[in-house]
């Protein structure tokens, strides 16, 4: 039989799922509509006050977005503004929208680049094709403020994702890598430059294996010679190249930034020897060069179990050489880290995937407290679980509330559920349904059962006996020789960009 699978809508990770109405929404299609009755005037604030509500309410040409208040709730914040989350109140749709002050022309100027960029790589809210932006007085009334409407990206920024305790088999690694050059590379072919790449600028969602390039403030063009000219410092301490250092110094105060393509290879360079555990955190307020250490003693190294770690760490110094000229293009990056790829593909091991039985899991959760600790203990083993229901008729609202539940304990939920056939069934018959998988990964898969559905057992259980038991798994190889197309790249539902 063919499974019938269906995909949980996404629920940002920032907000209580008790604010969502029947409807999916923050709003009600009742309070919708006396909303729209209250005919609200363009880009500006409506705080239903009355109703303690952490968000407020704005139109923009027809559109009516709800909009998370306070600090608290902002997906980001930083000397540009603030990022806040939003909801489409007409289509359910989450975004994001930035809200920066208007202090100068040069601002006037920065706004309208990254606006362009993020149009230009389909990153914004659009209406009829046009991006969704009003400008409106500070609440102090002593500046104006931009606000433009992203979409939103799922997922941890790496540098969260490089304090993770889970070991992910090295084949993650490259993968998060490749990605990052490849939305690289996009930027450029579309005539900019990023300007600010690094580890909290790049955002990866482990239960889809999405990678989202986020703030694009610093973005600037590319001339016809493909570099870019500013008389402001751009970056940030650590990732930025070290010619563009040499010119901060005083006695070169009056020239010019230039930025290029060898500028953002050192930055991915970095960023690169942060992520695979070459360069640690230090206390010095910039890290201009990998450090040199001793190959053999890289504890917190991903490869330490296959041969491409000199190899690797080889190149990732080469990225970030003093000499602009000896670094890589992105383009020799790319083929370098599909090369190690390829290498991997049959040493690297498969990702554990733990199939959870929907009704089973409502059981434990609601009557089962004393074993759910435990329980959840036991999920963080797997690099991914996926909900799977017997029944027929499906309860999406239900869906997201225990994923958004088991997500809230650190556990990368798959965004697919699939129905209407018992579990083991569903175990034997998954991966076939899950072949055309983009990512290359190799999968196992197992069933976890709580213990309230094993029988009591008179001896005292030991920790992975007390919180499940498995059938036998089963195991899927991709093909992971071909490209990415471009349409693959666009990494669209999105955290902030």
């Amino acid at each position: 039989m063919t499974l019938k699978q269906i995909l949980i809508p996404y629920v940002p990770p920032k907000m209580t799922f008790s604010d969502l109405q029947e409807n999916r929404k923050l709003y009600s299609d009742e309070m919708l509509a006396l909303i729209k009755n209250n005919f609200l005037v363009n880009g500006r604030y409506r705080y239903l006050n009355q109703q303690k509500l952490p968000f407020a309410v704005v139109v923009q040409d027809g559109e009516y977005f709800a909009i998370y208040k306070g600090k608290k709730l902002q997906l980001g914040d930083g000397g540009y503004g603030h990022v806040k989350l939003e909801q489409n109140l007409m289509t359910g749709e989450w975004g994001a929208i930035k809200v920066q002050p208007v202090t100068s022309e040069n601002k006037v100027k920065r706004i309208r680049n990254e606006i362009e960029s993020l149009q230009k790589m389909q990153k914004l809210v659009l209406s009829n094709n046009h991006p969704i932006e009003f400008n409106r007085e500070s609440p102090s009334h002593q500046i104006m403020q931009n606000y433009f409407l992203m979409q939103l990206a799922p997922g941890m920024d790496l540098f969260d994702f490089t304090k993770t305790k889970h070991q992910w088999p090295p084949i993650i690694y490259i993968n998060i890598i490749l990605n990052i050059l490849r939305e690289i590379k996009r930027v450029h072919q579309n005539k900019y430059l990023h300007r600010d790449i690094k580890l909290e600028n790049i955002l990866f969602d482990l239960a889809i294996d999405q990678l989202s390039l986020i703030d694009f403030g610093f973005i600037c063009r590319m001339n016809l010679k493909r570099y870019g000219v500013d008389h402001e410092w751009c970056g940030t301490d650590g990732y930025v190249a070290s010619e563009l250092i040499k010119t901060n110094d005083k006695l070169h105060k009056n020239k010019n930034y230039i930025f290029n393509e060898k500028t953002e290879i050192f930055s991915l360079g970095v960023t690169f020897g942060f992520l695979l555990g070459y360069i640690s955190e230090s206390s010095d307020e910039e890290i201009k060069y990998i450090e040199n250490k001793n190959l053999n003693n890289m504890s917190s190294m991903h490869f330490k179990e296959q041969d491409f770690h000199q190899e690797i760490y080889s190149f990732i110094k080469t990225m970030t050489d003093e000499r602009s000229s000896v670094r890589p293009s992105i383009s020799k990056a790319i083929d370098f880290f599909e090369k190690i790829k390829k290498q991997l593909n049959n040493a690297s091991r498969m990702l554990e995937i733990g199939l959870i039985n929907f009704q089973e899991l409502i059981d434990l959760m609601e009557n089962h407290q004393g074993d759910l600790s435990e329980f959840i203990k036991s999920l963080k083993k797997y690099d991914r679980v996926c909900l799977v229901d017997q029944e027929l008729n499906v309860n999406t609202m239900s869906y997201m509330k225990w994923k958004n539940k088991l997500e809230s304990h650190k556990i990368v939920v798959a965004p697919t559920l699939y129905y209407g056939a018992p579990a083991d069934q569903i175990l034997k018959e998954i991966p076939e349904v899950t072949k055309g998988d983009k990512s290359g990964n190799l999968y196992h898969y197992s069933r976890i059962l709580p213990l309230a559905y094993i029988k009591p057992d008179p001896t005292p259980p030991s920790i992975f006996g007390f919180f499940s038991r498995f059938l036998p798994g089963l195991s899927v190889a991709k093909d992971t020789d071909e490209p990415m197309s471009e349409a693959e790249q666009d990494h669209s539902p999105a955290f902030f960009y």
